[in-house]
């Protein structure tokens, strides 16, 4: 079977099945199965699985609910992946591995002079954020937004000014 050659704006794609390993590496680095990246995309996960072996190329429709799950769709078409990779091994998920992994990711960042702005909270919060079904997500937004805006009624003029001691 010849490789089926893509193009899609400024991007060119080998093969579909270059397409769907940079899929699967997107999935992975979300620390999604595949049934719950398929659930997120609003898809069945025997589809998710197509798009990653390369039999079935996602519409438009799928490549928006990839963004709004945080995958890097121009990295999924470009030649080069444009977003840093975690080599996980069968033991990924003991203490000095997934450390380990948290350093692969924060040495591209040390290079280009970028610090990391997360705390540990932080980006626990984000993995189960991510982990979420997208319409949970949405509720969660707004959520979040509500207790932050009952949060600023509720401020008090003496919890936003710097007092000095006299």
């Amino acid at each position: 079977m010849r490789p089926l050659n893509l193009l899609c704006k400024d991007y060119f794609v080998i093969s579909k099945s270059l397409f769907g390993n940079r899929l699967k590496e997107q999935r992975k680095f979300l620390g999604l199965s595949q049934a719950q990246a398929a659930e997120n995309a609003g898809i069945e996960r025997e589809t998710w699985g197509k798009y990653e072996r390369g039999v079935f190329m996602p519409g438009g429709d799928v490549l928006i609910s990839f963004l709004s799950m945080g995958i890097n769709v121009s990295a999924l078409f470009s030649i080069e992946p444009e977003f840093p990779t975690l080599k996980v091994s069968a033991t990924a998920y003991s203490t000095s591995s997934t450390q380990k992994a948290k350093n692969q990711l924060q040495e591209p960042k040390a290079s280009y002079g970028i610090e990391k702005h997360l705390t540990e909270a932080d980006e626990e919060l984000l993995a189960i954020f991510h982990k979420l079904k997208l319409e949970d997500r949405h509720t969660l937004k707004r959520q979040a937004q509500m207790l932050l805006e009952i949060s600023e009624r509720e401020k008090k003029p003496e919890d936003s000014e710097v007092h000095k001691a006299g």
